[in-house]
This record gives C-alpha cells, sequence and structure tokens, in this order.
C-alpha cells in the first residue's frame, strides 16, 4: 500500500511568531517549496523572514478579497463560502501548487496567517488529495500582539483585539478532531528544543545530523526580536481588551498546564462557545 503523504499547517495571528517556528519545522525537514518560491526577504518586522510559499499567499489574498475582506478582517466569511463558484478557479490553483510542488515530499508545510480563516476550503483539498494534515497552532499573548500591530499598522488595540479573536478561534475551531499541538510564542522562545520534540513526535520526524540542525535553528532564534512582553494580568488590566479576549487566552493558557485539554470535550465546547457568542 502506498505510503500517505503528510503535510503540517502552521496556525497563527499575525505578528505571534509563525515564521520562526515554521523556519524551525523546515530545518527539521518540513519542505516549504523551492527557494525561489518563498518570501524569506528579511524585513524590519521580520528579521528571519517570513518563510511562506509566495503563490499560496498571493491565493489566499486573492480569495479574500473576493469577498471585499483583507486579512484585517473583525468578523467571520460569509456562511458556506468556500462553496461559492467564484473561488473555484483559485482553490483549483492551490491544488495544482501541491500536486506540482509536494506530490514526491513525504512531509511537506506552509505557512500563512490567512489560512487561519480559510481551513474549510483546505480540509477539501486535502480530503480529495488523500493527504493526512496536521496543524502547529501558535499564540501569543493578544496584548503583545496589539502592541506590535500598532507599531508595523498603526492599528488601534480594540481593532488587534478583535483581528485577534477571529484569527485564534478559527485555528482553533477548523482544526478540530486533527492531530495538532499548541506553541505559545513566549515559551518557545525559552524552551524551543522540547516544544519542537512535541512537533516532531506528533509529525514523525528523524532528525539527522540533529547537533548540527539544532544549531542551525538556535542561532536565529533570538529573544532581542521580542520587542513586548506581557503576562496575563497585563491583559487583564488593559482597558481596551475585550472580556472575550481574556476569556480565550485563559483557556489557551489552561493548555500549557494540561496538554490533554487541546483535544477534550470541554476544550472543544467552550471554543464553540465563544465562536457562536461573537459571531452568530
Amino acid at each position: 500500500m502506498e505510503e500517505q503523504l503528510k503535510a503540517v499547517c502552521i496556525l497563527g495571528m499575525h505578528r505571534s511568531g509563525t515564521s520562526m517556528i515554521t523556519r524551525s519545522l523546515n530545518l527539521l525537514g518540513v519542505n516549504l517549496g523551492k527557494d525561489s518560491e518563498l518570501i524569506m526577504k528579511e524585513r524590519k518586522f521580520n528579521p528571519t523572514g517570513y518563510w511562506e510559499h509566495r503563490e499560496i499567499t498571493l491565493r489566499q489574498q486573492q480569495i479574500l478579497k473576493k469577498f471585499s475582506y483583507s486579512w484585517d478582517l473583525q468578523e467571520p466569511l460569509p456562511e458556506k463560502w468556500w462553496q461559492n463558484k467564484n473561488i473555484f478557479p483559485l482553490k483549483k490553483r492551490l491544488k495544482q501548487i501541491i500536486m506540482k510542488e509536494f506530490a514526491e515530499k513525504n512531509l511537506w508545510g506552509w505557512k500563512d496567517p490567512r489560512t487561519s480563516l480559510l481551513l474549510a476550503m483546505w480540509q477539501e483539498i486535502f480530503q480529495e488529495l488523500n493527504i493526512n494534515l496536521s496543524y502547529v497552532i501558535v499564540v501569543r499573548n493578544p496584548l503583545d500582539v496589539a502592541n506590535s500591530l500598532y507599531l508595523r499598522n498603526g492599528f488601534s488595540k480594540h481593532k488587534s483585539f478583535h483581528i485577534w479573536n477571529l484569527y485564534t478561534l478559527s485555528s482553533f475551531l477548523g482544526s478540530e478532531r486533527s492531530s495538532r499541538t499548541v506553541i505559545h510564542y513566549d515559551d518557545f522562545l525559552k524552551n524551543w528544543e522540547m516544544k519542537l520534540k512535541e512537533v516532531e513526535k506528533m509529525l514523525g520526524i528523524i532528525v539527522p545530523n540533529y547537533e548540527e540542525i539544532y544549531e542551525s535553528i538556535h542561532s536565529f532564534i533570538n529573544p532581542e526580536f521580542q520587542h513586548s512582553k506581557s503576562i496575563m494580568e497585563d491583559l487583564i488590566t488593559e482597558k481596551q481588551v475585550p472580556t472575550s479576549t481574556i476569556s480565550l487566552y485563559n483557556l489557551i493558557l489552561e493548555i500549557e498546564d494540561s496538554p490533554e485539554l487541546l483535544n477534550s470535550n470541554y476544550f472543544t465546547n467552550q471554543i464553540r462557545k465563544m465562536y457562536q457568542e461573537l459571531y452568530k
């Protein structure tokens, strides 16, 4: 029997450390595509590069644009949006990218925060192509995300918190019943080796040249890039933060102490309840 191909999707809100973690997985053996297809240019707000597949990101931008949205939306796409005929050519092109560039790769992956909002379409694609999809969900304190978005985009904290809510809830809701793990940005900076071992186990990665590869990873994980570092108490005392954001972040922090909660009925029901209260 032919071995089923595997892929990993790195989910998470913008400014949460997804680029750093994606590059780490790439060094462990996750194929991201040809270098010529990757957005790797170092910029002020991403000193180590974005590590996004250029065309996948472009097509996802175009899908959002079909519904008159950009990446900074604060409410979900229309109901059953993935069945809209206007996006069929874009979905077809994404399938072509996978078949052309990754069909012969045992383990590949991609990162674009917009994916968090478009999971329903991706799950259809992977079902059609018979590819086993796992998720790494990256979370950062929403106050730090808001501070970063203010510096980069000039967004108000109020706006950033609502964007964070949507991306985060969509990531967890859309990855239900799938193989997945959660990495907190702050924790990764302190304990990146332990966190990567958890991902290795989930994906079945066997790391050759262990010391050499981990030295390469260590060389670009720089805590100095963390310009904002807040704790839960900072979020609670922030005047502009919605109670929904505090509740959601607090729920996610429970996973750090009890990882088994991630796939529990308790966690799933809480995520669904929060989503319905905000968007239904």
